[in-house]
C-alpha cells in the first residue's frame, strides 16, 4: 500500500504502522490487492463520515471493484468537517 501523508510517500509493507495525523492532508493507494488494515480514529466520530459516504452492504460477501463516488464522499465530508483535496494517489 503506497502512502502520502502532507509531501512524503513510502511503500507500507505487511504488519507496518502509519501514523496520519489530523489536519495533515494525507491518503493511501492500494498497489496490489486484496489489503487488509486496521484503522484507530481519535478523537471519535469518523465512522459517522464513513456511514454518510457509503451505503449499507447487499450482501455478506465483497462487492465488485467499481469507482468511488466522490459527490456523495465530498457531501458526507461537508457535513462532518472533512475536506477532499488534490487528486486521489496515481497507480
Amino acid at each position: 500500500m503506497t502512502v502520502q501523508c502532507g509531501e512524503d510517500r513510502w511503500v507500507a509493507a505487511p504488519g507496518s504502522f502509519v501514523l496520519l495525523p489530523r489536519g495533515v492532508p494525507h491518503a493511501y493507494l492500494v498497489n496490489k490487492g486484496p489489503c487488509r488494515l486496521l484503522q484507530i480514529t481519535s478523537p471519535a466520530q469518523f465512522e459517522k463520515f464513513l456511514a454518510g459516504a457509503g451505503h449499507p452492504a447487499e450482501s455478506a460477501t465483497l462487492p465488485e471493484p467499481s469507482e468511488s463516488d466522490m459527490e456523495g464522499i465530498e457531501a458526507a465530508g461537508a457535513r462532518f468537517g472533512i475536506e477532499t483535496v488534490g487528486p486521489p494517489l496515481p497507480p
